[in-house]
């Protein structure tokens, strides 16, 4: 250990010299001493991901990934202070910002104003929303009812949003016509241009030829789509265990690109996963900050899952562009309480219902992260108003996804078994409308499957990927550990709230 000679005054014999360790040399090698366990972490966790893939056995492989953890968080213990892994810095415990908001609040109507709602419009999307609903008998898109449905939305958010857009927008416009106005464009502006320019190029890169061939739920697709260019414009699609509605519309847009074809259907998803980047890159940033967001975005530009699932021309790259986009804007209103957000939130959440069957699961994952809110602001013993704020724009939210959901909400309603056909399919098989009887023990078994299928061993489907295949490389399956790890690390150790709603 590095010493110093110090000078230490005694009674009677004046003043000698001793031997004494440095304080200020000990803050900086200690946490340093921790970095090559870190390494030595990560190289376990690879060399044990790399011998999963050679089929090592599975008790083996389990004994060695405990390992990596156990030095992992050794290494994390003495980096703590160091900087290592913490680049952000957690915002989501920052101070509220309710108050600041609070000044721009509309008000109108007696009994709304204390919660910033205006009544006239807040009373016509409610109506118009109900109208909707009225209107969207027979499974049927009409112009009238999709025009009742947008100016429901149109209406609840009129009533709804903080602030003056129309004023701020005059801000901007000023702004960039002043005359000798300097555009600056930030390092990490440029340098999320050059990740988004990298995920494309792995998402469309001989696009029409890999994969080559289709097979029957492509076919089955490609009807729907015809039908929708017939002028049948479903809410929902019945055939081949029914469909949610927006990729139909969405590949019909496409097709004076390159015909009803299956190159049009892979076009259409790699670009609905190439939007998933930008999403994903603001959810990261709400969490972490802009370096980690950063290095987020591009290790999932380079992940070989989002090229797979974007490529097969099915329905799931929806989740990841959904799920992103509902949860950056349900995080930063979590985190600011500002009702904007939750808004948006509302507004990707429901219309992540009308894309894919599995993201019906997400308004739970939403009730169950304002939950955690709330129970965070008991605990902290806030301000009541700040509890009030949540529920009130927690219901402005749910009331936002509402609207969206309405035509499909009556489909729900009038078909209830083709509604719910498919999931439930999902949980038996698609030969019966029935749950098995021991829903709770196929259900824990399917969430085994789905936290296995990173690292350890994928799904058997071979329509949908290679069988058995594990959905990370051996590089970012290894990270993926050690980042679940140092999830529970911060958790457990400093109770930092971001880490529990990432999990």
């Amino acid at each position: 250990m590095s010493t110093v000679m110090q000078t230490v005054p005694t009674a009677g014999t004046g003043p000698r010299t001793r031997l004494e360790p440095t304080r200020a040399r000990r803050r900086v090698w200690l946490p340093l001493a921790g970095t090559p366990l870190l390494l030595a972490a990560f190289a376990i966790a690879l060399q044990t991901q790399l011998s999963v893939t050679r089929r090592l056995d599975g008790a083996t492989a389990a004994a060695w990934f405990a390992v990596a953890a156990l030095v992992f968080l050794v290494g994390l213990a003495l980096t703590r202070r160091s900087g290592v892994l913490e680049w952000g810095n957690l915002p989501l415990r920052a101070p509220d910002a309710a108050a600041a908001y609070s000044a721009t609040a509309p008000s109108s109507g007696a009994a709304l104003s204390a919660a910033g709602i205006r009544l006239r419009p807040a009373l016509a999307a409610l109506g118009l929303g109900a109208v909707t609903f009225a209107l969207s008998g027979g499974n049927r898109f009409t112009a009238l009812n999709v025009a009742t449905w947008v100016l429901s939305v149109a209406c609840a958010f009129a009533a709804c949003w903080e602030g003056r857009p129309i004023a701020l927008s005059r801000v901007w416009l000023a702004a960039l016509t002043r005359r000798g106005v300097s555009v600056r464009v930030p390092w990490h502006a440029v340098a999320l241009a050059a990740i988004l320019a990298l995920g494309a190029f792995f998402l469309f890169y001989r696009i029409y030829d890999v994969p080559r061939e289709m097979t029957s739920d492509h076919a089955e697709k490609l009807y729907d789509v015809r039908d929708v260019l017939d002028g049948q414009h479903r809410i929902f699609f019945p055939r081949n265990t029914g469909r949610e509605a927006f990729q139909f519309y969405w590949i019909a847009l496409m097709t004076p690109l390159t015909g009803v074809s299956y190159l049009t259907m892979k076009l259409g998803t790699a670009l609905i996963a190439f939007g998933a980047l930008p999403f994903t890159y603001l959810l990261a940033r709400t969490f972490f900050g802009t370096q980690q967001a950063l290095l987020t975005t591009l290790v999932l530009s380079c992940t070989r899952w989002l090229w797979q699932v974007a490529r097969v021309g099915l329905r799931f790259p929806f989740p990841p562009l959904f799920g992103a986009a509902t949860f950056h804007f349900l995080m930063r209103g979590i985190r600011d309480r500002r009702r904007n957000d939750f808004l948006l939130c509302g507004l990707a959440l429901g219309a992540a219902q009308h894309t894919y069957t599995a993201l019906r699961l997400a308004p739970l994952a939403v009730l169950g992260c304002v939950a955690v809110a709330a129970a965070d602001d008991v605990w902290r013993r806030r301000s009541s108003e700040r509890a009030i704020r949540l529920a009130i724009n927690t219901g402005l939210l749910a009331l936002v996804a509402l609207l969206v959901f309405m035509p499909l909400a009556r489909y729900a309603v009038d078909e209830p078994q083709t509604f719910l056909f498919r999931g439930m399919s999902r949980v038996a098989s698609d030969s019966t409308d029935r749950p098995p009887r021991d829903l709770l023990g196929v259900f824990l078994v399917n969430v085994k499957n789905a936290l296995l299928m990173f690292n350890w061993r994928g799904d058997v489907v071979w329509v949908n990927t290679i069988p058995g295949e594990r959905m990370l490389d051996p590089v970012s399956g290894a990270l993926f550990l050690l980042g679940c790890v140092y999830g529970v690390y911060r958790l457990v150790r400093f109770r930092e709230l971001p880490f529990l709603y990432l999990f």
